[in-house]
């Protein structure tokens, strides 16, 4: 995967990969110069969270 630079270049597979993720931080503040994430876009990291998805195959 290093080596490819376009996605044609990958490797076929005979499986799909697929990450779900459940929190993410979000790209940053109103700049771009470091600032924190806006309170209302903030996940609280000592909160448990719980979700779940439902995965079907259609041929």
């Amino acid at each position: 995967m290093e080596k490819s630079r376009h996605a044609y270049e990958l490797p076929g597979r005979d499986y799909v990969n697929v990450n779900i993720d459940l929190n993410i931080h979000g790209v940053g503040g109103a700049d771009s110069w470091g600032a924190r994430t806006l309170d209302e876009y903030t996940m609280d990291g000592n909160q448990a969270y719980y979700y779940g998805y439902l995965m079907e195959y259609y041929d």
